[in-house]
């Protein structure tokens, strides 16, 4: 049971003042809640769909039950790009910005081993093969020095080097890795696309493509992304694949993402790998088509759209991908990032917060605002803590624009339960537990930073 306010009354005594008033009428006004996650650029799950790690502007947050609870990794990782765990080992991970990949065997608990340093660094996407999670795979942008711009680890996310003979001048931007071990697919088969990078003259992307998959396209592996052949579609500049499982035993769909400047994305289907000049135009109905992913649990097929999250519900059929349907529920539609976990869950990363379906999609609930269990205030400035995260938040504008601030170390049974402000000075304190200790935590800056200045073992 806690108790922290028995044992703080010091505190409370010197943040509360009570003055006489006089019941009138009131007008209120509904302000934005302050959000834990923001810009949500990658969402990693593991194989139980438990625990999973995103990417969002500020932080790598972790959550061990499926999105429920959220909280800075102890170890905090700042302004990530990517993030990738191993699938069967969560709490082995991997996270990329640009500059730096590095690396962690204690799911963010303690430091993170550099990897990869290497200033012209600008990663792209982050997999890991479906049939051996001990390979991962990294695309990045290509810059004019040369740089191979797929990198490979052998050991689970631990060892890093860049592949031999992958010499294409692209930006790789997604993965694809077959999604079971069927009889008759290469286990070890995975697809890569990518577009043509911005020319030295300054020309936009993509007018620097050349020849067949030269600068853009399609390729494959089917050793584990140890070599790689040039497939088709270089003219095309792709943001995004997915391999989808035909009743077939040699052949399957392809699924990718063509980015159009200046017009609406198209999504291309290739139901042939001997013809790919048999690829269909399949669907064109928004400007960005950021991702796509494949739900092999219920052949369904996602696309992350800059107009919401839209599904297929029929994506290994002859016919697969000719009907879309635009998912209700969520309340930003500029969508950054989707994944879909092995029990149907559904995670998609917006410009503003983060969402979930437990249903494949039928129905989103948003998890990425605040629980606010306390706040205080002070003309327009706000702060706020939250019962079930290690987050304070404040904003100066009546939560126009919300800024979240790190307070704990990530342990178990963390809570917040009050934050209160010196009228006097720029001080606030948050009391709360962590690991069964009462704690104390002190802001002298109006609530940027925190530090812990006292703790006490908690009665039973």
């Amino acid at each position: 049971m806690f108790y922290t306010q028995k044992i703080l009354p010091w505190v409370i005594a010197a943040c509360l003042i009570i003055t006489s008033t006089t019941v009138i009428a009131q007008t209120w006004t509904s302000l934005n809640g302050p959000q834990i996650t923001t810009n949500v650029k990658d969402i990693s799950l593991d194989n139980s769909g438990s625990v999973v790690y995103i990417a969002e502007r500020d932080y790598v947050l972790k959550s061990t039950n499926g999105g429920t609870v959220w909280f800075v990794t102890a170890a905090p990782y700042t302004a990530p790009s990517l993030v990738l765990v191993k699938p069967n080992e969560p709490d082995k991970v991997v996270v990329a910005k640009n500059g730096e990949l590095r690396y962690n065997a204690s799911g963010g608990s303690e430091d993170w081993e550099l990897k990869i340093d290497d200033p012209n660094l600008v990663p792209l996407r982050l997999i890991a093969a479906v049939n051996d999670n001990n390979v991962m795979l990294l695309g990045r942008r290509y810059n004019v020095t040369g740089t191979i711009t797929i990198w490979w680890s052998q050991l689970g996310g631990n060892d890093w080097s860049p592949v031999p003979g992958f010499n294409a001048g692209t930006d790789i931007n997604d993965f694809s890795a077959i999604p079971n071990n069927t009889s008759g697919w290469a286990v070890g088969t995975i697809w890569a696309c990518g577009s043509a990078p911005p020319s030295p003259g300054g020309q936009p992307q993509g007018n620097t493509a050349q020849s067949l998959s030269t600068n853009a396209g399609l390729w494959f592996s089917e050793t584990y992304g140890q070599i790689w052949t040039a497939y088709s579609h270089g003219n095309k500049n792709l943001q995004s694949v997915a391999i989808v499982p035909r009743n077939h035993p040699t052949y399957y769909h392809l699924y990718f993402a063509e980015n159009i400047a200046g017009g609406n994305d198209i999504l291309w289907k290739d139901i042939n790998r001997s013809n790919p000049s048999l690829a269909q135009n399949i669907f064109s109905g928004v400007a960005e088509i950021r991702m796509v992913r494949y739900n092999k649990n219920n052949n369904t097929i996602f696309l992350a759209t800059n107009d919401g999250v839209y599904r297929s519900t029929d994506a290994a059929g002859i016919n697969g991908g000719g009907t879309w349907t635009k998912m209700t529920g969520l309340t930003d539609l500029n969508v950054q990032s989707i994944t879909v976990s092995v029990n149907n869950t559904v995670f998609a990363g917006t410009a503003s917060s983060l969402y979930k379906s437990t249903n494949n999609g039928d129905t989103w609930t948003e998890v990425g605002k605040m629980n606010v269990s306390s706040f205080t205030a002070n003309g327009s400035n706000i702060w706020t803590v939250t019962r079930d995260n290690s987050y304070a938040a404040r904003t100066t504008d009546n939560g126009a624009a919300w800024y979240n601030s790190y307070i704990f170390s990530a342990g178990a049974n963390v809570k917040s339960e009050q934050i209160y402000r010196n009228p006097n000075n720029a001080n606030l304190f948050v009391s709360g537990s962590r690991n069964n200790i009462a704690r104390l935590y002190r802001s002298q800056d109006l609530g940027v930073s925190y530090s812990e200045v006292l703790s006490r073992p908690e009665k039973s």
